[in-house]
């Protein structure tokens, strides 16, 4: 009995380990959904507020809400040579007792890249006081006022890159 008993555990902690891999160096994949980890929106809050990194041959710039209502809503915008290259609208929200990241691409006139009902949608890997891990979208703490974005592109080809943004916290106007 105990052996079966300890046998069961091993198996299930063998497979809670392996619900995650590595997608690229900075990146994980979920391997198993149903072990998505438990998070609520205020673990994440701490994205809250306007960040600027350079990205693209421009500026990138994060704004992120507070969170309310079980999420948190979010904008990108691409800044080079004077002019918007594009704009993301973006969302964590609680799901299923864990996080999920969904996001939508649009051009500098607001014509979306994906369909009307299509969303890219990163489900949460893992989550600590350093950072969230959601499927090849990374965002790790490095203090109060900065955090560093790494993020899988794939290429027509289906090759993988991974892009890296280091956001800094903008400084309020007053």
């Amino acid at each position: 009995m105990l052996r079966s008993i300890l046998s069961a555990a091993l198996i299930f902690c063998t497979s809670s380990l392996f619900a995650q891999s590595v997608y690229t160096e900075n990146t994980l994949k979920l391997d198993d959904p149903i072990n998505m980890p438990h998070a609520k929106i205020d673990d994440v809050a701490w994205l809250s507020g306007n960040w600027v990194a350079e990205a693209f041959g421009g500026l990138a710039e994060d704004i992120w809400s507070d969170p309310a209502g079980g999420s948190m809503v979010g904008l990108f915008r691409s800044v080079s040579g004077g002019e918007v290259n594009f704009y993301e609208i973006f969302t964590i929200s609680e799901i299923e007792e864990s996080l999920i990241l969904r996001l939508k691409h649009f051009n500098a006139d607001l014509t979306g890249w994906e369909e009307k009902n299509v969303t890219q949608d990163f489900r949460l890997v893992e989550i600590s006081d350093q950072g969230v891990w959601f499927e090849g979208f990374t965002i790790l703490k490095k203090g109060t006022d900065e955090y560093q974005v790494f993020l899988v592109m794939k290429s027509s080809g289906e090759e993988v890159e991974e892009i890296e943004f280091n956001f800094n916290r903008r400084a309020s106007k007053k």
